[in-house]
């Protein structure tokens, strides 16, 4: 087809240029100027032309044989890929179905619970994958993990979606998204006895916002957010205080170089200097009028125990720390941390008519912990209060994020292969359903078969040659007792191959209207070089002749 729409182009353009030539041959004949050596150099371009349409079909031709064999193979593959996916993935939703603390398998009723929780599992996991970029095998693998640390099979499949989001908008794979997720919703005792699971659910997007939106906000990342969590977040909870506050300071201290698990370390070390100081601290703290506790005896909010040091000290001398602390610049073999203790000491040594009051601070606080404070104090109250509120506004922040990025060519690319990864699940699903049972039958006839006849028959064709006729015949009389079971695994193999070819079929169209496009870009193109060089050698030939 491509060849022949490309010759008929050369044949047009040869019709449209013949005509023109003939009335100039005959004006140059007349003018008796010979024109047969421009004629056979005509003919010669022409000639080119047609031969290289005639190429081009010919190239199309076996092209599109590569193509349709290609078709085949990249058909196959894609479902021996599929085959071997959903055998993994099979594994995996078996592994964490079992798992899950509200499944027994030491009973009957138990057992029919976990067919249930499996079917659910399968088909919870199996949806997700289809609209992400992670595929089947590894949001089975996440509902394991989920299993592993308590979470039963109901809450699991509820925070899967979430949890997806998380990995995505944090970069990382969704094993180390399942364990932050977890870890953190214990840390700010956000699951536990009493939460019900779609409460469960919103504080895990909760968490998820927070975190993502700090990591927007500050110097900071989600695998640093996760440290800083393990570390500060429990005796942060512990005291009353909420996890937007502590994102905010995290955030804060994260900008002027202490982050990750250091930064969770001194927040903690904060709090338990201030909920439970030394008599020595708690000397210190009266003297200089910090009210910690409010008339309850709980805790103040955090931030608004910042504002009352802020008072005390006057915002002038933490603003002078943190901008010394700004100028740092990097040293090899010293960490950033070192480098602010050695400034607090050079610091608080010039403080001179506040002595008393870092005396105090370093009272309280120790001078690992004393910098943290500073540059809390640095910031100021407020300043941490908008930064707290805007993070209380975090809604929706890490499904935002995580639909951006799912954007990406790369990520836009894993989510098609996880929906057609889907789509060979399901074929592989019926293929295994007709398949399996067949398979079945066979293995429940195999072990019900009486094995004696088949040992006399040997024994027969040791003994006697002519006994391996009679073998051989009952051989084939017991291989007919099995002609339904044998049936029953072929009809699936055969569906199989049909629905191969139903693939292969259309991985060929799909092939040959490719090269129907290129066919016909090139034959246009072949048309249109002809059509030059034809033009070209005409004039070329004329002014030659005139000159």
């Amino acid at each position: 087809m491509a060849s022949k729409y490309a010759i008929e182009s050369v044949f047009r353009l040869i019709d449209q240029v013949s005509a023109p030539t003939s009335k100039i041959g005959k004006a140059l004949d007349k003018a008796g100027i010979k024109s047969k050596a421009l004629s056979n150099a005509l003919k010669r371009d022409f000639d080119k032309a047609a031969e290289r349409a005639d190429r081009l079909g010919k190239t199309i031709k076996k092209a599109m044989g590569y193509m349709a064999a290609a078709g085949v193979a990249a058909a196959g593959a894609g479902l021996a890929i599929a085959t071997k996916q959903f055998i993994e993935f099979e594994n995996a939703a078996t592994a964490a179905s079992a798992k899950f603390k509200d499944v027994d398998l030491t009973t009957p009723a138990g057992y029919e619970n976990y067919q249930r929780v499996l079917k659910e599992v399968e088909k919870t996991a199996r949806e997700v994958a289809a609209v992400t970029e992670y595929n089947a095998v590894d949001t089975a693998g996440a509902l394991d993990k989920m299993a592993m640390a308590g979470i039963n099979s109901s809450l699991a499949m509820k925070l899967l979606k979430g949890t997806t989001n998380l990995a995505t908008a944090a970069g990382m794979d969704l094993t180390t998204a399942v364990d932050i997720a977890t870890d953190a919703l214990g840390a700010f005792g956000f699951i536990g006895n009493g939460i019900s699971e779609n409460q469960v659910t919103k504080n895990l997007n909760r968490v998820s916002d927070v975190m993502a939106r700090t990591t927007n906000m500050f110097n900071t990342d989600m695998a640093m957010m996760f440290e800083a969590i393990q570390k500060g977040a429990p005796a942060f909870t512990a005291v009353g205080q909420n996890i937007e506050d502590f994102s905010a300071i995290v955030g804060v201290l994260a900008s002027s170089g202490i982050k990750g698990a250091e930064a969770g370390t001194q927040l903690r070390n904060v709090l338990q200097s201030l909920s439970a100081p030394t008599s020595a601290a708690q000397k210190a703290i009266d003297r200089l009028g910090i009210s910690v506790s409010d008339s309850r005896g709980n805790m103040r909010n955090i931030i608004d125990i910042i504002g009352q040091f802020e008072t005390a000290f006057g915002e002038n001398v933490a603003k002078e720390f943190k901008r010394q602390v700004g100028a740092l610049q990097s040293i090899d073999g010293v960490s950033m941390e070192e480098q602010i203790d050695a400034l607090y000491d050079r610091f608080s040594a010039g403080m001179t008519g506040n002595t008393q009051k870092m005396a105090d601070l370093n009272t309280i606080f120790g001078k690992r912990t004393v910098t943290s404070m500073l540059l809390m104090l640095a910031e100021g109250s407020e300043g941490l209060r908008q930064y707290s509120q805007q993070l209380q506004n975090a809604g929706g922040t890490a499904e935002r994020i995580a639909d951006a990025m799912r954007g990406s060519l790369e990520n836009r690319i894993n989510v098609l292969k996880s929906s057609l990864t889907e789509l060979g699940f399901k074929f592989v699903d019926a293929f295994a359903e007709k398949g399996g049972a067949a398979i079945q039958k066979l293995t429940s006839a195999v072990n019900s078969f009486d094995v004696t006849p088949l040992i006399g028959m040997a024994q027969s064709a040791i003994n006697v040659i002519g006994g391996f006729m009679g073998a051989l015949i009952g051989a084939v009389k017991i291989a007919w007792q099995f002609r339904y079971v044998i049936i029953a695994i072929l009809a699936p193999i055969a569906l199989y191959n049909a629905a191969l070819m139903g693939i292969t079929i259309v991985s060929g169209i799909y092939a040959k209207w490719q090269g129907i496009i290129k066919a016909v870009m090139l034959g246009v193109t072949i048309a249109t070089k002809g059509q030059t060089a034809a033009l070209a050698t005409l004039t070329a030939g004329s002014t030659a002749h005139i000159v």
